[in-house]
C-alpha cells in the first residue's frame, strides 16, 4: 500500500521516482500501466475553487501562530 501511494504521488507531481527490484509499481513492474492510467486520469481532472464557506474564514485569526503556539488569548 505504501509504495502504491508514494508511486501515485510522484507520478502525479511529477517527480522521479528510483527503480527498485522487485516493486510492481516501478517501471517495467506488473501494476506500472495501470498506475500510469491513474496518473492521467488525475492530471486530466480540473482544479476546484475554494468554497464560499473556506473564503469567508480568510477573516479569522489562524488557530495556530506562527512559533507553533495557540494565538494569545486564545
Amino acid at each position: 500500500f505504501l509504495c502504491h501511494v508514494a508511486h501515485l504521488r510522484a507520478y502525479a507531481l511529477g517527480i522521479p521516482v528510483p527503480p527498485s527490484k522487485d516493486c510492481e509499481y516501478c517501471k517495467g513492474g506488473n501494476k506500472y500501466k495501470d498506475l500510469m492510467q491513474v496518473v492521467g486520469s488525475l492530471h486530466q481532472c480540473k482544479p476546484i475553487a475554494a468554497s464560499d464557506e473556506l473564503s469567508a474564514n480568510n477573516d479569522q485569526e489562524p488557530a495556530i501562530s506562527d512559533q507553533g503556539s495557540p494565538p494569545r488569548g486564545a
